[in-house]
């Protein structure tokens, strides 16, 4: 267990400067979230970026909500701010939307505009008047993919990972045929159970219904979701000597009726320290209350403080058999009875309170990757500690470190102590733990244990487990930077070719539907690397290529209406490989007897120019740059394609419709900047990529060489802009540095200097700005609202309406993420 990195806030300042100040954010205590995408959402009780100075008690009024991607920590986004402190925060499974509750009863539900991750919106709200809200959660849709122990060594994705079924973790909410709910749950501090649906009518039902029978005082609350889609809902009123109640609340329908909250008690215990008459002494209240994970769950946390220090102790629910005296025996009937109860496993004690306490959203049955613990405790004296999952024996243990900031613009630095961890989060993986504390300041620490140990020594059975991840990741849809954080940048070259030949053993109809997210991923992997840009390029190049030939071939449609063995795009592919020696392309033209097969409407090849215009620029790049590859044995980003039999494949056929729609639109036409008016670029573009693909991995033929020199002179060679560059966390130039990092809120760190990719003297460089997405240029400085990706910096044009489906259907492929699998953010001249 080790810091990776931290935020430090100037909010440090108030303390030592005004002292009401400092109370406040004493008592106030900020809470984190970490979603699926790796996006961290925190509160703040005083603005961390921007003009308004900290120091000032005015800016200390209520709470502000801010999000960061954890790749760029030092930019989080203001979303909202409230009059009143936030009292939960939670995200919901897929990362997009933002559920809060303050102290007055108010939960409102924020959700992304356009995914923008700093453009937000209010998608609904409940007020629960006078109401109190202690726990809260998004109610599960009975999803879950695990990695089956048994056959974890397995190569196929469908015998390695398993869906669960219905039957075995079923959604909270059941509508018609089984379809999941959407919607959320919350306690209140009157034990008031408030559930809201959504999507089931044109706006949300609420339905409210109480734990118990008669409705008591609550200080403290946990969530956690059964398997048979019942909610597990454990209560304190923080007294030591009260006992810890236990309800299980089933929220059903019946057929044709309304839904309705359900609430049964079930087994409540005393804590240990209480019953034992050496400990009770020394505790008086119960501080923390948390399920030991959220699914599946049979096992608790129980946290008691007082003046002597803390205990923590491990509940689990069992099936206990308690004998049935005869007299109550029936006929035949059972001597035992069975029920569930909780059953004391272990505890722990500190010499310091508990401040905050986390645990894992999965449980140890769902797979291999589950980690071996059951929880991370944070104490007041700065400790935290990593607890084994079947006791309470001590994993790891830290104490937080100093911070090093900026102590003013004159550019010394201080460093300044941490403060007390109010809230700890751990990514979807559970190998990353996201804790804040009062003054708001971020620690990321990755976590190890006893089965963890390849994230550091990077042996055989090390790559193995990582590339189990990160194929967990890519069939989950889960965001993967938590665990580039955990890799080492020595290991990555055998975990891509792991991850690779892994990839390839799969069926082809697999490699097809993930092949875009695998390249994702060996992208964000090489960009780790000081020497791995080239291959970033490569991966993205090749990632944008696949993703043209889908969306182009896939406006083929055939002339009649019918039963045919193969679709226009499939009897083009097969043409050209049965032709791959053919050079010259007016003669693979009159090998289309069926040519009515790819007439496209006029208007459609149109609005398609910018994307055969950046595949035959992509082309000609590649050629020209193969002879300076060859002598000088430079890699150039992109031009690893020439070593991919299927990328020219791809080239080839591309370049062959593009003739083809010529005849028909020539309009559509890619334009080259030529020295003669004769030259037949496309048609050159093809010869030379035929006779690339038979030199291909293995040495260049001299001829194809010599007419590749040739090509800078004949036609001006484009500067193709692959995103390579980035300054994150996740850039080459960060990872090569000693963490942990030290950063600042809305100071970028000097050392995450953006890679400049070697200016390259056949190709000609615009200043104006790519629209990485739909490849048209949008000047120097865009007139239009422009997004950014949070990773690799590529832009992209805000509020365009698309004149066809098929540019229609390519800008909606790439709504939700950049191209790389970065988040989108608006660009703003400053972070606020």
């Amino acid at each position: 267990m080790e810091l990776l990195f931290s935020v430090s806030s100037r909010l440090q300042n108030i303390k030592n400067n005004t002292s009401s100040s400092s109370s406040l954010l004493e008592y106030r205590k900020p809470l984190c979230a970490l979603s699926a995408k790796n996006i961290v959402a925190f509160t703040s009780s005083g603005l961390l970026t921007g003009k308004k100075s900290p120091q000032s008690i005015s800016n200390i009024v209520g709470d502000h909500v801010y999000v960061a991607d954890l790749d760029k920590p030092w930019e989080p986004e203001r979303i909202l701010s409230c009059d009143e402190e936030i009292v939960a925060l939670v995200w919901d499974v897929g990362g997009n939307r933002l559920l809060l509750a303050d102290t007055v009863g108010r939960c409102q539900f924020w959700g992304m505009k356009e995914y923008l991750i700093n453009d937000w919106q209010l998608l609904g709200s409940v007020d629960l008047v006078h109401e109190q809200v202690i726990a809260m959660e998004w109610l599960h849709t009975g999803s879950k993919l695990i990695l089956a122990h048994e056959v974890a060594d397995t190569v196929r994705y469908s015998e390695k990972f398993k869906r669960v079924p219905f039957k075995d973790f079923q959604p909270s909410v059941n509508h018609l045929g089984g379809r999941p709910v959407d919607g959320w749950i919350a306690i209140t501090a009157t034990g008031l159970v408030c559930v809201t649906l959504l999507g089931l009518k044109k706006q949300a039902m609420t339905i409210l219904d109480g734990l118990s029978t008669v409705r008591s005082k609550m200080v403290l609350a946990d969530i956690a979701f059964c398997n048979n889609g019942d909610l597990m809902v454990i209560t304190s009123d923080g007294s030591l000597s009260s006992v810890i109640r236990c309800f299980k609340v089933s929220i059903k329908a019946p057929p044709g009726g309304e839904f309705s909250i359900t609430c049964q008690p079930m087994a409540s215990f005393f804590m240990k320290t209480f019953t034992n008459t050496d400990q009770a002494s020394k505790h008086s209240r119960i501080s923390h209350l948390k399920f030991a994970w959220k699914e599946g769950t049979n096992a608790l946390l129980a946290c008691a403080a007082g003046s002597s220090g803390s205990c923590v102790e491990f509940w689990e629910m069992k099936e206990q058999a308690s004998p049935v005296h005869k007299v109550f025996q029936t006929a035949g009937g059972a001597s035992e009875s069975k029920s569930l109860r909780w059953k004391y496993i272990d505890a722990i004690n500190h010499s310091s309170e508990v401040s905050a306490v986390t645990s894992s959203r999965l449980s140890p049955t769902d797979g291999a990757l589950i980690p071996h613990y059951s929880g991370i405790v944070a104490y007041k004296d700065s400790s935290i500690k990593l607890l084994y999952r079947s006791s309470m024996s001590q994993i790891a243990a830290v104490t937080m470190e100093n911070i090093v900031r900026l102590a003013n613009d004159s550019g010394f630095s201080q460093s300044t102590n941490a403060g007390e961890i109010t809230c700890m989060r751990q990514s979807t993986t559970g190998y990353i733990m996201v804790g804040v504390d009062i003054y708001s300041q971020l620690f990321v620490y990755r976590l190890s244990t006893s089965r963890d140990t390849y994230f550091q020594t990077g042996t055989l059975l090390a790559t193995h487990l990582v590339v189990n991840l990160l194929e967990y990741c890519m069939l989950k849809g889960y965001d993967w930077f938590d665990v580039l954080l955990c890799v080492r940048p020595g290991y990555i070259d055998s975990i891509c070719d792991w991850f690779s030949d892994s990839f390839t053993k799969q069926p082809l109809s697999i490699q097809q539907v993930y092949f875009n997210k695998f390249l994702a991923v060996k992208a964000s992997l090489y960009r780790r690397l000081m020497y791995g840009q080239a291959k970033t390029g490569d991966c993205i190049a090749r990632l944008n290529l696949n993703s043209m030939a889908t969306c182009i071939i896939s406006v083929l449609r055939p002339s009649i209406l019918g039963h045919q063995e193969k679709g226009p795009g499939e009897k083009l592919t097969t043409l050209l490989r049965s032709n791959k020696t053919e050079t010259d392309l007016s003669n693979i033209l009159s090998l289309l007897k069926t040519s009515d097969y790819y007439v496209v409407e006029a208007a459609m090849l149109q609005s398609m120019q910018q994307l055969l215009q950046w595949v035959a620029d992509l082309a000609l790049y590649l050629l020209a740059l193969l002879p300076s590859q060859h002598s000088q044995k430079t890699e150039y980003p992109g031009c690893g394609l020439l070593n991919d039999v299927n990328a020219i494949h791809s080239l080839r056929e591309l370049l062959v419709l593009i003739r083809l729609w010529g005849l028909i639109n020539p309009n559509c036409l890619p334009c080259f900047t030529t020295t003669s008016d004769n030259l037949d670029t496309i048609g050159l573009l093809f010869k030379l990529l035929t006779k690339a693909l038979h030199s291909c991995n293995a040495e260049a033929d001299e001829s194809l060489l010599d007419e590749c020199c040739l090509l800078s002179s004949q036609v001006l060679i484009p500067s193709i802009d692959l995103g390579v560059g980035s300054r994150e966390l996740s850039s080459a130039n960060l990872s090569s540095q000693l963490q942990p990092y030290h950063l600042e809120y809305g100071i970028v760190p000097a050392q995450s200097a953006k890679y400049e990719t070697v200016p390259i003297e056949i190709t000609i460089h615009s200043s104006q700005k790519l629209d990485s997405v739909r490849k048209v240029f949008l000047g120097s400085s865009p007139s239009v609202s422009v997004k950014k990706c949070s990773r690799c910096n590529c832009s992209s044009a805000l509020g365009i309406t698309t004149r066809s489906a098929v540019t229609r259907m390519w800008d909606q492929h790439w709504l939700k993420s950049c191209i790389c699998g970065g988040h989108w953010r608006k660009a703003t001249d400053e972070v606020s």
